[in-house]
């Protein structure tokens, strides 16, 4: 596989459009971490139903 085979078929199943990163962990510790990388962060608790 060349490098040219491998980003196309990043963007082919993986398009930054769509694009969503899950991190676990306590949001009080990895938040400012996250916020490099991310524009908007939406935090869910695990002891809510459909967690």
């Amino acid at each position: 596989m060349t490098r040219a085979d491998a980003q196309r078929v990043i963007r082919q199943y993986f398009p930054l459009d769509n694009l969503v990163f899950v991190l676990i962990g306590k949001s009080s510790e990895i938040e400012t971490l996250a916020k490099k990388y991310a524009s908007t962060i939406d935090r869910k608790s695990i002891i809510k139903p459909g967690f």
